[in-house]
């Protein structure tokens, strides 16, 4: 990357040889005074991005993919990054690359389409897919490279023979069952906590002791593990720290395991993690480990067989044990790190009393009985 030290003034600077896009000459840029090397990094990257746009009228494909990555890069975090990366690569690129963007028809879309319906994907899937390609056609509308969306004029497609996923979670009943064969204690703070604080798989993976208020009694939730590019990102999903409440069980539990863990000679608690030591425990195993308990459970019950849920189903599960409490939408979102809005329209149907309380506001109006004249 072309981007230097300045040892004299302690700057960075870009410096690069590049063709005009008019003449074809060679050219030299040459931009000093950035104080931080990210601030170089990011201008080289404008800069690119703004001399792809004047090379050609007719840009390819493959190009405007790059220039759009090059622009998201700086503006998500790397799983997003590494996501979308993914789907253009696979996608969108092999079909199109050897096309320019206004020489794509809504007719080829349609075909794209029909060929990515035979490989039955999910339509979660297919609309990740879709809304990609539409969102780079975006993009090039908004760098006036094209006037139109092709995806946009044509609509997305479904799967008409996948039928929307069915939210799948236990009852308290249930859980209790599945966490009374758990005969490690380890794995029993771990299913414990995914079920009772409601925490994503990759939050808590991240937490540290350092994370835990014993007084308080609570968890503060600012990171999580990104399992795509193994690191921990210094931020939730939503980009807010929040702190959550935990029982007394909970704390008995976590502070049985952190006198443990205390006696290791290297102990630290920023860097020692909750459910691990100082490596991550990674979400296959966890996985790995919740068949493991529930194939015992249902070989021992053939009569009373539990679901196969999911590890993210525990956080499904634990919004459904609030509501069937009665806790409120707002107080859920908060605890989840969710919009009220997004709790609502994920959960709202497991809220039937909430839906009967509007016949109680219709039944207390009284009509008057109309006399005939």
């Amino acid at each position: 990357m072309p981007v230097y030290l300045d040892k004299s003034s302690n700057t960075y600077f870009v410096s690069k040889c590049y063709a005009d896009p008019l003449t074809l000459k060679s050219k030299r840029l040459c931009k000093r005074g950035f104080n931080t090397r990210k601030d170089a990094i990011k201008f080289e990257s404008k800069f690119n991005i703004n001399l792809r746009c004047e090379q050609s009228t007719n840009y390819n494909i493959e190009v405007l993919v790059d220039m759009f990555l090059d622009y998201k890069k700086e503006r998500v975090k790397s799983r997003t990054y590494y996501d979308i990366k993914k789907i253009a690569d696979k996608h969108i690129t092999p079909t199109f690359k050897h096309l320019g963007i206004k020489d794509i028809k809504p007719s080829m879309i349609e075909h794209w389409q029909k060929q990515l319906l035979e490989n039955n994907y999910s339509n979660d899937y297919l609309e990740a897919i879709q809304g990609l390609f539409s969102r780079i056609f975006n993009y090039c509308i908004s760098k006036e490279i094209v006037d139109t969306n092709p995806v946009k004029i044509v609509g997305f497609v479904k799967n008409q023979s996948k039928s929307s996923r069915k939210l799948q979670f236990y009852t308290t009943d249930q859980y209790l069952k599945f966490r009374g064969v758990i005969d490690d204690e380890r794995y029993l703070l771990v299913f414990d906590l995914l079920y009772f604080t409601g925490m994503r798989i990759s939050e808590l993976q991240a937490r540290t002791w350092s994370d835990l208020n014993f007084d308080e009694k609570s968890l503060t939730i600012h990171s999580n593990y990104d399992c795509k590019n193994h690191v921990i990102t210094p931020s939730t999903k939503n980009g807010e720290i929040r702190v959550i409440y935990l029982s007394d069980d909970l704390i008995n539990q976590l502070n049985k395991r952190y006198t443990a863990m205390k006696r290791y000679k290297n102990f630290d608690p920023t860097k020692f993690y909750i459910i691990s030591n100082l490596s991550i425990l990674s979400q296959k195993t966890i996985s790995n480990n919740k068949k493991y308990i529930l194939d015992s459970y249902n070989g021992s019950h053939p009569d009373d067989q539990l679901p196969k849920i999911r590890i993210h189903d525990f956080r499904h599960s634990h919004v459904s044990m609030l509501i069937n409490s009665e806790v409120d939408t707002f107080t859920i979102a908060e605890r989840l790190g969710h919009s009220k809005q997004m709790v609502e329209n994920v959960y709202g149907h497991l809220f039937p009393s909430k839906k009967k309380e509007i016949l109680n506001v219709l039944n207390n109006v009284q009509l008057t009985p109309q006399t005939a004249t």
